[in-house]
């Protein structure tokens, strides 16, 4: 297996080799299963629950071969792979395809199983394991799966009419604008083979479209909402295409529109979380428990009380920008006994007031400040995990758990922080000091002028609109 290892002149041969010899072990592993509850009654329950998840692993699988992202299908195979001392390099030409004949493969033997197949010897329409290295049936792959090369060869907007005729939810007007957006693609890319589209020829489109001159109601440039919208219509073509078996995976999946300007991010309508929204963020995965590191929105036993763990928390305790959270620093000063975070000089690159925050007791309750005081030890800023882009993981995060209202991102913590400091009853300039107002020739001497007095009033003041106790632990000493 040194091939695997030092090259990535994968063949296909090899490559239905390590698929057929994955779903074999897998389906061993069932038969040995179900051979065992033959003898041993308590097994049953272990199998009843193997058979159970297969409704769920068959729904990720699918979702891999519709995203062209191997996520779930990767995992599986890589682990695989490497308990046989295989490693294989991401970058190989082979590897795409090793994981999409895995993915309907696997979906293949799935529905195999759910017609009683563990149980059977041999299973049917299953190929054998090969008993040499040399020789290697090829995987059963779907009608469409066997012809993708012929529309892979062909013009990329050559199937628009099919793409079309499989979304008959788009109606006349998006048609338009679809198409629009192609005629702008092929403008860059003319008519190149759909299997040939790159990631980068998508990348150049979104750079096409951020600086093509308009002379349209005064814009000299595109919106970026129009933006967004031409590349999610390109988006949705290509898709389509991984999702018929064409192509293997989505150019376009990971190309972003340029961010907003400042003036478009202060038009588009921000508003607080309503109380059944923060009360989903706060007992989300993250929260309560995740499944990984990097799979926070996934439901797990897992709790990470780090910096993606506080910044939620810090956000709305503290009504801090997503950009002075992701530039203060972690030292936190005690201000006449009162603990206070310091956005002092993170907020001279906003538009907010630099100031002292107090720390308030809900915040502190969550072991925000042992967190900060080991993140100072380390001699890191308070939040670091999420390097240069805060603003976006925040977003991702809360459309991952269901909060997609365009009008709800991290910024809108702020706006509840403002909704408390208003219910506690405190003074408009009180408010100011600690919220920072908007503009720095008024803000700019807030937080410094913020008396011991005041300080302990917000404190005493001012608390989250729900219950955050199912995320408290003991204070600090």
């Amino acid at each position: 297996m040194s091939i695997i290892r030092s090259t990535p002149a994968i063949t296909r041969q090899d490559v239905d080799r390590i698929v057929n010899d994955f779903i074999r072990t897998e389906l061993d592993s069932y038969r040995a299963l179900h051979n065992a509850t033959a003898s041993v009654e308590s097994l049953r329950g272990v199998i009843e629950r193997e058979d159970a998840a297969r409704p769920q692993l068959r729904r990720q699988i699918a979702k891999d071969i519709e995203r062209g992202e191997p996520l779930w299908t990767r995992e599986h195979l890589e682990s695989f792979l490497e308990s046989r001392g295989m490693p294989i390099h991401r970058d190989s030409p082979a590897y795409r395809e090793m994981m999409r004949a895995l993915a309907l493969a696997w979906l293949s033997t799935l529905d195999a199983m759910d017609n009683g197949a563990p149980a059977a010897d041999p299973l049917p329409d299953q190929p054998a394991i090969l008993q040499t290295q040399t020789e290697a049936p090829a995987i059963k792959l779907d009608k469409a799966t066997q012809h993708r090369s012929v529309e892979a060869s062909q013009p990329w907007r050559s199937q628009e009419q099919r793409f079309f005729a499989d979304r008959p939810s788009i109606g006349d007007s998006a048609r338009v604008s679809h198409r629009q957006a192609f005629k702008e693609l092929e403008a860059l890319i003319a008519s190149k083979p759909l299997g040939e589209v790159s990631t980068s020829d998508i990348k150049a489109f979104a750079d096409y479209l951020r600086d093509k001159p308009i002379e349209r109601a005064g814009r000299k440039r595109l919106s970026r909402e129009t933006i967004v919208k031409l590349l999610s219509h390109v988006r949705s073509y290509f898709g389509w295409a991984v999702e018929s078996g064409f192509i293997a995976e989505n150019p376009a999946e990971k190309v972003k529109p340029r961010t907003e300007t400042r003036e478009e991010r202060d038009q588009i309508p921000r508003r607080a979380l309503d109380p059944s929204e923060l009360d989903t963020l706060f007992r989300s995965p993250l929260f309560v428990g995740c499944r990984g590191l990097n799979l926070r929105h996934q439901p797990g036993s897992k709790v990470f009380r780090d910096g993606r763990f506080y910044f939620f928390l810090a956000g709305l305790l503290t009504g801090a920008r997503t950009e002075e959270l992701a530039d203060a620093p972690s030292t936190l000063v005690d201000f006449h006994g009162i603990l206070c975070l310091d956005l002092r000089e993170a907020a001279t690159k906003t538009s907010a007031g630099p100031r002292l925050v107090p720390v308030l007791p809900a915040l502190r309750k969550t072991g925000f400040v042992d967190f900060a005081r080991g993140e100072e030890r380390a001699g890191r800023k308070l939040f670091r995990e999420v390097t240069g882009d805060w603003s976006g993981w925040t977003n991702a995060y809360l459309d991952n758990i269901g909060i997609t209202d365009r009008a709800v991102t991290g910024y809108s913590l702020r706006h509840n922080f403002r909704q408390m400091l208003r219910a506690s009853g405190i003074t408009q300039e009180l408010m100011d000091k600690v919220f920072g107002h908007e503009g720095q020739s008024v803000g700019a001497g807030y937080g410094r002028d913020l008396s011991p007095a005041e300080a302990r009033l917000v404190i005493e003041r001012v608390v989250p609109p729900i219950d955050l106790s199912h995320l408290y632990i003991n204070e600090p000493g």
